[in-house]
């Protein structure tokens, strides 16, 4: 069963990726609401981060 499962989303998750990559996901946007400067991307061996944080002002 579990390598049934491993298949059916690793197939699934690299769909998601791939549209994901390609169209971008939307951001509602509010009025002073930004992304601070402390902000960064990390990049791992199967996986990628992004730490990001929203200042209201």
């Amino acid at each position: 069963f579990l390598s049934m499962f491993e298949k059916v989303f690793a197939v699934s998750a690299r769909v998601m990726v791939e549209a994901v990559l390609h169209k971008g996901i939307p951001l509602p946007i509010f009025d002073n609401v930004t992304i601070s400067g402390d902000s960064e991307i990390r990049i791992f061996e199967k996986h990628v981060r992004l730490n990001a944080d929203f200042e209201f002002k």
